[in-house]
């Protein structure tokens, strides 16, 4: 089934596609994975004065995270070497369960007339996962100081959870 994305696209709009690409990605993952968790919300502090949230995709038989994806096309291999995501969701996922993953994985959902899924491997090693907490770390003092080179829009503001302590962040989204 087709799935596009139109400019104009409400939340709403956005989260019904990714639902319709979610069973896309279901579909192909499906045969190869035995889900444990499906949208499990986590909770936890992850390191001093770091707590972190976030919703997990999908945690396999395995403990791997699998997190899904939808793009307009396939990513390059090394995408996800770069992404804060595996790292911080092992992290998170360490903190609540008491043990680290089996891995981290992403299954992007390439869009078009045919949709595909590619699987990466992403599973992060010790150093991105300490650079990963560092930055964040550094993004928490600097929004707390007022010295954050913020850049909001819907979709970044709309997610984020320090909108609290962001003013530009609060005042965008009341517009």
């Amino acid at each position: 089934e087709e799935v596009t994305f139109d400019k104009e696209d409400t939340r709403e709009g956005l989260r019904l596609s990714g639902l319709a690409l979610t069973g896309v990605a279901a579909t192909a993952l499906n045969p190869t994975i035995t889900p444990t968790l499906i949208e499990q919300s986590l909770e936890g502090a992850v390191a001093d004065g770091i707590v972190m949230a976030g919703t997990v995709d999908l945690v396999d038989d395995q403990n791997r995270i699998i997190d899904l994806k939808t793009s307009k096309r396939k990513w390059p291999e090394t995408k996800a070497a770069y992404e804060l995501q595996p790292p911080l969701y092992s992290v998170l996922f360490q903190a609540v369960t008491g043990h680290p993953p089996g891995g981290f994985e992403y299954a992007v959902v390439a869009d078009g007339k045919t949709p595909s899924v590619q699987r990466i491997e992403a599973t992060p090693t010790p150093q991105q996962t300490q650079a990963a907490l560092l930055r964040v770390q550094s993004a928490i003092q600097g929004i707390a100081a007022g010295s954050f080179p913020y850049r909001p829009s819907p979709m970044t503001c709309g997610f984020c959870g320090y909108n609290a302590l962001c003013p530009v962040g609060s005042a965008y989204l009341k517009n």
